[in-house]
């Protein structure tokens, strides 16, 4: 997935769009916007202003390139203390 496609994805989600919801947007199949997703068709400069219209938003949130950071996690033991009983 190339990173028009990712951004694609994410803005349709952040709006709580379904790939079908989208299609009816932008007049084509949900199938057709899941190729954009993934990279699989490249929207030319009329196509991302038709997904920009449609979603709310401006041209430019396709283009931009977000690094997301990698984290690696650590995992803490915790030993369970034992039930002490008064008698």
């Amino acid at each position: 997935m190339n990173e028009i496609g990712k951004n694609l994805k994410r803005i349709r989600l952040l709006n709580d769009l379904s790939l079908r919801d989208a299609g009816k947007l932008l007049h084509m199949s949900a199938r057709t916007v899941a190729k954009y997703e993934k990279g699989e068709i490249k929207p030319n400069s009329q196509k991302l202003i038709e997904f920009a219209d449609a979603y709310n938003v401006k041209t430019i949130e396709f283009l931009k390139f977000y690094n997301l950071p990698t984290m690696k996690f650590t995992y803490l033991h915790f030993k369970k203390r034992k039930n002490s009983v008064t008698v």
